[in-house]
């Protein structure tokens, strides 16, 4: 999510708020919290400084997210927003900048398109998958180095 977060810096750069990127990415946190949102740990085993653990979660099927959350989508979603909103649009646009213009409306349009998102992802069907993860100790911590699907 810190890398999707870091790709948007250059949306704020062109004079989109940080509140706008931010309420997309808290509604895209909600939607890819649904693909773990029930789980429980099974048999762990450590070796050192390397421990795989088992888990069984319930949710929204990371293929689904794949499948569902793509430009395509995005676009879909502005494109209707922009075909909803054409008068607004125009009567912004005859006063301002084509780079005030770009601003206003990505300020509009993400946090429209993140709960359209956040909408999708709610709706889908949710399945049960069994995960192997592999972590590796770093300092105090564990940090996720592979995550396997062991069964659908």
């Amino acid at each position: 999510m810190s890398e999707l977060r870091d790709s948007l810096s250059m949306y704020e750069e062109a004079g989109v708020s940080g509140d706008t990127l931010d309420t997309f990415m808290d509604s895209m946190l909600k939607a890819y919290r649904l693909i773990w949102e029930k789980y429980e740990i099974g048999d762990v085993k450590v070796d050192g400084e390397t421990a795989t653990v088992m888990v069984k979660v319930t949710g929204v099927p990371m293929e689904v997210m794949e499948k569902e959350m793509t430009e395509e989508f995005g676009a879909n979603v502005a494109g209707q927003w922009a075909e909803d909103h054409m008068e607004e649009i125009q009567n912004y646009a005859t006063g301002h900048t084509e780079e005030e213009t770009f601003a206003w409306l990505m300020d509009q349009m993400l946090p429209a398109a993140g709960k359209e998102a956040e909408a999708k992802m709610d709706e889908s069907d949710r399945k049960a998958s069994d995960y192997r993860l592999t972590l590796n100790k770093e300092g105090d911590d564990w940090k996720i180095s592979n995550v396997e699907v062991k069964s659908e």
